[in-house]
């Protein structure tokens, strides 16, 4: 099996994001398969999410998350990055989030007691087609436990 590895070079990220995002689209289907929309479907996409909900470059209320691009560059004084889109991370077979750590505690309680938001975005990423997995550690899930232990049995 042949393999494909994309690096992101040190040019300006809108350069590289345009360049990563043809670079996906230029695969055939063979190596990677397409949704019926003919969007990109990775078999996996794992991410980590931010205290603030953020996941890969996707920051709360950024435009990228309303990007109709797949890849888009974020521009930052203090970061400078490509990400997918949500339009990209929703195509994919699985897709895993991950949190840990204390300082994620309340964002993942938000993130299953809130409807999606540009404010939160982890809970704009639901794969359309695959599946969605989060994995927690005690300490990020901890106020979904203490939730959970205050509910009256019936």
């Amino acid at each position: 099996l042949e393999s494909i590895i994309f690096t992101v070079g040190d040019c300006i990220p809108s350069e590289e994001a345009s360049k990563y995002e043809d670079a996906i689209v230029s695969l055939s289907e063979e190596i990677l398969l397409r949704s019926q929309e003919g969007l990109p479907m990775f078999d996996l996409i794992l991410l980590g999410m931010g205290a603030d909900g953020h996941v890969g470059s996707l920051y709360p209320n950024s435009e990228q998350i309303h990007s109709t691009k797949l890849v888009e560059a974020l521009e930052r004084p203090d970061k400078m990055s490509i990400t997918f889109t949500p339009k990209l991370m929703n195509s994919a077979k699985r897709l895993i989030i991950a949190a840990a750590g204390e300082s994620k505690a309340s964002i993942v309680e938000r993130l299953v007691m809130v409807a999606p938001s540009a404010d939160l975005p982890a809970s704009l990423i639901a794969p359309t087609f695959g599946a969605s997995e989060v994995y927690l550690d005690l300490q990020s899930g901890s106020a979904l436990m203490q939730n959970a232990q205050e509910v009256p049995e019936s």
